[in-house]
């Protein structure tokens, strides 16, 4: 339909009828309570809403629409017109309020909002007949254009879905039909699960009827039901069931596989299929199979296109193109039985350069699409194939990475020189079944001249130590003295290879570090590998904490003798517990970083032992004495400030030791003098006035398990006071 034409054509105005009976039928107001909210709303109805005229010029039909309300002020122009050809199946709508055309259907054009609440529009009787001929119809006229409408709209669908669906349909016509012993192959072979039913009898059934031979064959012991066995003709695994006790029977979907020759190649065609029986009928049981997808191949392996049977746009069952494997899919591969009786022929045709029916020999349940897009991807994987390489071909299936830089030679034909490898080193790696790692260490060995024993290499693949992880150490040891080096310290402090090597490695780096000769075979070979790794990890905490120290001692300088002079007067013992303390600000920093507190990173505590206000002991159980256990801050007389562990906590253990710390303050006060007497006074008036201030200012907590908390409220439930 040609716009200007259209527009060419008589233009149709209201007719003064039209103008009186709009007039005569003034709008309603109708009330209308919503059943969601209750509210009341109203809405304005009109008996006509909508008024229509029409012509027919040169085979279109013209209708012109006219809003009641344009009507009723004395307006004649319509607010849409609609264009309709027949002939060509198409129509054509023109707005008149914004002056642009409409490819929508009536129903869906924007409507003044009283159309939707009134009846039908106003026609005459003349133009009724008028159009009802054109559409020879004896319909509603409104029923006719609408149904119109939809029709075109139906029809362009088809047309449009036709135009991509044809390309499909002659593509499927390559198809060949199924081979004559399909459902026979399907049933014996594709479905594995066979079964022998038997009649119960006291003593044993001695006689059953094998699914697979079709016939009765004898029972050797007793069976029983839901027991696997197997058949004593044909030999097959089978599963016992007792007539008596089974009743329908479906076995599991499998997948099944059909190779055909086409005229671009070759199709592979993929069923799922299953049995089913109901009670009585093992006899004839019913082989169903429905075929799920095709692809297309040229003759040579290459996937040119792929079809999955199932819903085409909502609208019908049919084959539908989706996408080709274009890389493997191994973990959701849909392994099944292929069937063999096509593939000689196609062998012929160029399949067998890709490997596929060498793969099959080896393989009773494969996805041949799978497979093919490996093959596609990685073409070397038919050599491997070939040549033996199980463990190789097993590998690419899950996964290609690697392979393509494996490959030393990429435009070498033979495999050998490809792979880098001499004749023996290659009978090696089909002998061992060999992976990608076990040919980076043959290829490792062509690179040194070193030989590495097969046991060997095997060792490291097993425990999945791969060439780079001993990169550290072998520009000074050979992979024969690594592995009989890993072997003994992994047995002597019962470690797995990962974490023996990331030992090694931090061992080495530490030694490097503290100005160790790592090239040295008494220092990189040592005989007790993990010792020598914590000492040095020891040492380098103690070298830090050094340095924090002297950073210390050079803001508070007398802090290390103050410390000198407090285990004399604060040290104690008892059968539980026992409290230390520091010899230097050394061993404060380590306790902080043993125990993850504030300590190792505040100041503020180092800066009142130098003024004498108060001293940081350490808690610890008496059984292990050298493990740090709880910090304290206590005051000269022993007055205990806070007691804390692990980061900055306190657990329910703590209780356990108040007793333990009230019979220490009993012996510390006995061991005090009059200065330490008034040092305490200034201690506990210092506290105090802190006190006060932090809970004027409402400091508060602000990490950990506190967090919220008053800081003051903390340090008031932790004081311990010494009221001996």
């Amino acid at each position: 339909m040609v716009k200007k034409e259209l527009l060419a054509l008589p233009k149709l105005r209201a007719t003064s009828r039209m103008l009186k009976l709009a007039e005569e039928n003034p709008p309603t107001v109708k009330e209308e309570r919503s059943w969601w909210n209750g509210h009341i709303s109203k809405k304005i109805v009109y008996q006509y809403p909508l008024y229509m005229r029409c012509i027919v010029r040169d085979g279109i039909a013209v209708i012109a629409y006219y809003a009641a309300e344009t009507l009723q002020l004395g307006g004649r122009k319509p607010i849409f017109t609609l264009f309709v050809d027949k002939a060509k199946d198409q129509f054509l709508t023109y707005s008149h309020t914004d002056g642009k055309w409409r490819t929508a259907m009536l129903k869906n054009l924007s409507w003044p909002s009283y159309y939707y609440y009134g009846g039908e529009p106003w026609v005459s009787t003349a133009d009724s007949k008028l159009l009802q001929s054109y559409f020879t119809s004896t319909e509603n006229v409104h029923r006719v254009l609408s149904e119109f409408q939809e029709g075109v709209r139906h029809r362009q669908l088809i047309a449009r879905q036709k135009r991509e669906t044809d390309p499909w349909d002659e593509e499927q016509k390559q198809v060949p039909g199924l081979p004559k012993d399909w459902e026979h192959w399907v049933d014996k072979v594709g479905i594995p699960e066979q079964f022998i039913y038997y009649q119960y009898k006291r003593g044993g059934a001695k006689t059953g009827y094998c699914s697979y031979c079709e016939k009765d064959v004898p029972i050797t012991g007793k069976p029983r039901h839901g027991k696997d066995g197997r058949c004593p003709c044909c030999r097959r695994q089978i599963k016992y069931k007792s007539l008596g006790r089974v009743g329908f029977l479906m076995t599991k979907d499998y997948c099944v596989y059909l190779l055909q020759k086409t005229t671009c190649g070759f199709v592979l065609r993929e069923f799922k299929a299953w049995r089913r029986q109901c009670k009585g009928e093992y006899l004839t049981p019913k082989t169903n199979y429905h075929e799920i997808r095709r692809a297309f191949f040229t003759s040579d392996g290459k996937q040119i296109s792929a079809y999955a049977w199932g819903w085409y746009k909502q609208r019908q069952v049919r084959w539908i193109k989706c996408a080709i494997l274009s890389s493997h899919s191994y973990y959701w591969a849909h392994n099944g039985r292929v069937y063999g009786k096509t593939l000689p022929q196609l062998m012929k045709n160029g399949l067998s350069r890709t490997g596929l029916k060498e793969y099959l020999a080896d393989h009773a349940v494969l996805d041949p699409e799978d497979y093919l897009a490996v093959y596609n991807r990685f073409p070397r994987i038919e050599q491997f194939v070939k040549a033996g390489l199980t463990g190789m071909v097993n590998e690419c299936m899950r996964s290609t990475h690697g392979y393509e830089q494996a490959i030393c030679d990429k435009q070498a034909g033979s495999l050998k020189k490809a792979l880098g490898l001499n004749g023996p080193q290659f009978k090696r790696l089909r002998e061992n079944n060999g992976t990608l790692d076990f040919l980076r260490w043959l290829q490792f060995e062509s690179l040194t001249k070193a030989t590495i024993p097969d046991k060997v290499i095997l060792w490291m693949c097993e425990h999945e130590v791969e060439l780079r992880d001993i990169e550290f150490i072998i520009d000074r040891m050979n992979v024969v003295q690594v592995y009989n080096y890993m072997r003994r310290q992994m047995f002597v402090y019962h470690m797995n290879a990962r974490e023996m090597l990331t030992t090694w490695q931090d061992y080495l780096n530490m030694a490097a570090g503290l100005h160790y000769n790592v090239n040295d075979e008494i220092v990189y070979r040592t005989a007790k590998l993990k010792k020598r790794h914590d000492e040095l990890v020891r040492r380098s905490n103690h070298r830090d904490a050094v340095n924090r120290a002297g950073q210390l001692l050079q803001k508070f300088p007398h802090v290390d003798k103050i410390c000198e002079t407090l285990s004399e007067k604060y040290e104690y013992a008892g059968n539980v517990y026992t409290v230390l303390a520091p010899k230097s600000v050394v061993d404060i920093i380590e306790e902080g970083d043993a125990l993850h507190h504030c300590i190792a990173s505040s100041d503020r505590y180092i800066e009142r032992i130098e003024r004498h206000e108060s001293y940081l002991l350490f808690l610890r159980k008496t059984a292990d004495v050298h493990e740090p256990y709880y910090t304290m801050e206590v005051e000269p007389n022993g007055t205990v400030r806070q007691i804390r562990t692990m980061y900055d906590r306190q657990n329910d253990d703590i209780d356990d030791a108040r007793a333990f710390l009230r019979e220490w303050q009993g012996v510390v006060a006995k061991r005090l003098n009059d200065k330490d007497r008034k040092l305490a006074e200034q201690s506990r008036a210092l506290r105090e006035e802190e006190f006060v201030q932090m809970r004027n200012d409402q400091i508060k907590i602000n990490h950990g398990d506190l967090a919220g908390h008053l800081l003051v409220d903390v340090l008031t439930a932790d004081l311990l006071e010494n009221v001996a």
